[in-house]
């Protein structure tokens, strides 16, 4: 990852009063760019996060809403996609031992820090929770007419693929009375 982007989303909570904390973060396509492979080619997205501390832990509610700029799964053309979502993430200080690691293996929304550490890196989890806030598959919205928004050759080109090399088969009358005799 590149240090100078990712280091935006460093939160340094040792110096933190107890109670509740706010920030603000935008994220924009070079945070995109920073992670390899990304299905997100470019985006518009405020994040609001509320950091409360406590003693022992510390509770992160962040909340995300914006655009990104996605390929479409149908005519892979890039459209602009909404984006929203809300997720809590609980973080606690501690040593990480491997009685512990089953226990937190089934909670997802946990992560342990050292004592001895005094900042944590939202950057990976930002970018997993918009992630995982898009939909399985992606394709350009309907008008208000009902007609879709993909791009009209690429459908085109492939229900005539989709197409090509079917025939009508006709069924032999000898396995028709088989299965009538199955019925």
């Amino acid at each position: 990852m590149k240090n100078r982007e990712i280091e935006k989303y460093t939160i340094s909570y040792m110096g933190l009063k107890e109670g509740s904390h706010l920030y603000d973060f935008e994220i924009e396509r070079s945070f995109f760019n920073v992670f390899e492979n990304s299905e997100i080619q470019d985006g518009q997205i405020k994040i609001a996060l509320e950091l409360e501390k406590k003693p022992n832990m510390m509770i992160l509610n962040f909340g995300w809403e914006g655009m990104v700029k996605v390929e479409c799964d149908r005519c892979a053309e890039v459209f602009d996609h909404p984006v929203r979502g809300e997720q809590e993430l609980y973080v606690k200080f501690g040593q990480k031992t491997t009685d512990d690691s089953e226990e937190l293996s089934e909670l997802d929304d946990v992560v342990v820090l050292q004592m001895n550490e005094s900042k944590i890196n939202l950057a990976q989890f930002i970018y997993e929770f918009i992630i995982l806030s898009l939909p399985l598959k992606k394709v350009h919205g309907e008008d208000t007419d009902g007609n879709s928004l993909c791009n009209k050759e690429v459908i085109q080109k492939l229900e005539k693929l989709s197409s090509y090399g079917q025939v009508d088969e006709e069924t032999d009358p000898r396995w028709d009375i088989l299965r009538n005799n199955i019925n």
